[in-house]
């Protein structure tokens, strides 16, 4: 895994698309984990189409059922175990 960005705010859906853009314009291959009110970002349908081409997206599921409630969660749902070995594949990590 190239870059992993990791979602840690609501305000961060501004910056999520340009840049994955910039990651797929240079052939990099990028992964997501959503955390704290980040997992709203999966509330925007562009953020959630994104997620179709990331090499691998998480969403905390404690943050989830917190935020988000009974709403059907778009990418896998998992823990901060989860978080740690997508950072340990991960060469480098943007916090968002």
């Amino acid at each position: 895994m190239d870059l992993m960005f990791v979602v840690t705010t609501a305000e961060s859906v501004r910056y999520l698309a340009p840049l994955t853009a910039a990651c797929e314009r240079r052939g990099l291959h990028w992964s997501c984990f959503f955390t704290n009110d980040g997992v709203k970002v999966l509330g925007d349908e562009q953020v959630r189409s994104l997620m179709k081409r990331a090499s691998g997206a998480a969403v905390c599921g404690d943050s989830w059922d917190r935020y988000m409630g009974a709403a059907d969660c778009p990418v896998e749902r998992g823990s901060q175990t989860e978080h740690s070995a997508m950072l340990g594949r991960a060469r480098r990590v943007v916090s968002l």
